[in-house]
């Protein structure tokens, strides 16, 4: 299968969608990536992209696309929008935040349940020493600091943005590491650390963002705040989680190093088993099989293939 991808500039998007490109491209399927600058090919069965991109316009028109090459489209979503007018109504609708999909669905808005994932040739166990005991990574957040109060005087090291960030909170200058540039260097720290603490924020209780994933599959132990997304990702076997204080839960797996290493090995073996990006991409693959192709108007089609064609 011919896939197109496309995404706009950001944090979560391209991250997402490199994800699906190099998922879909293990899977065998030729994959152009549009932000990348790779050149258009002359079919696509599947155009994806993050955030409505997948509804390219074909110029001034009301066009698509999609009806050009008379493909299915996929739209990914892992966040809400303000106006849901403004989500087209278009081939098979992804949403990564549980709350976001049921809001959706009540909205009128169809669409499909599909969590974050992992990059498992990117996030893996590594043999190498642990350095930290615990491990916090991203922006400043209330449920951050006070994780960070809940485990003074433990070998801590907090990662993420200084400036606009972290600089703000001269309390937490000492723990301050640095801010990372690649995911690999992520998936190198996780290792280095005997312990991975989520602490999401109250409006992003709904999803399992990246860093549950990428911590659970790679060789330290995931703490993360209670999420009801999590029972419906894992079940029973979801990773240790805390409520109000955090250091119970931590020292439990400090203390015991043995515990520890067993506890990572099964992390890890949950993510390999169904949550990487090989899986989602198959389940994009099953559930836009299930769509209808987009196409140009038939009393138009061959004119406007002549006109992107370049013919004269």
């Amino acid at each position: 299968m011919n896939v197109l991808i496309n995404y706009m500039p950001g944090h979560a998007g391209p991250k997402i969608m490199r994800g699906f490109v190099r998922a879909f491209r293990t899977l065998g399927h030729t994959v152009t990536e549009l932000p990348a600058g790779e050149k258009l090919m002359d079919s696509y069965e599947l155009i994806m992209g993050y955030s409505g991109s997948s509804i390219i316009k074909l110029g001034e028109s009301a066009f698509t696309l999609a009806q050009f090459y008379n493909s299915r489209v996929a739209q990914y979503w892992a966040d809400d929008i303000d106006d849901l007018s403004k989500v087209s109504r278009t081939g098979l609708i992804l949403q990564s935040d549980l709350g976001c999909s049921e809001k959706w669905k009540a909205a009128g808005i169809k669409n499909t349940y599909l969590p974050l994932a992992t990059d498992e040739k990117i996030f893996h166990p590594l043999d190498v020493e642990k350095i930290y005991d615990v491990v916090l990574t991203g922006i400043v957040s209330p449920p951050r600091m006070e994780v960070l109060r809940q485990l003074a005087g433990l070998n801590v090291a907090v990662f993420g943005p200084w400036e606009h960030g972290w600089k703000d909170y001269p309390e937490s200058a000492s723990l301050y590491k640095g801010c990372l540039d690649t995911e690999e260097e992520l998936n190198l720290l996780y290792n280095q650390s005997r312990i991975c603490i989520d602490a999401s924020s109250p409006q992003n209780l709904n999803s399992a963002n990246f860093t549950v994933f990428n911590a659970m599959a790679s060789g330290c132990v995931l703490i993360t705040n209670e999420k009801p997304a999590l029972d419906l990702l894992f079940g029973e076997a979801k990773p240790p989680v805390f409520k109000e204080d955090c250091r119970e839960v931590v020292m439990k797996y400090l203390d015991n190093s043995m515990l520890a290493r067993e506890e990572a090995l099964r992390q890890s073996g949950i993510i390999l088993k169904g949550h990487t990006f090989i899986h989602r991409a198959n389940t994009v693959l099953d559930k836009v099989q299930k769509t209808g192709k987009l196409a140009l108007p038939p009393e138009i089609a061959s004119e406007v293939k002549r006109i992107m064609s370049g013919k004269k």
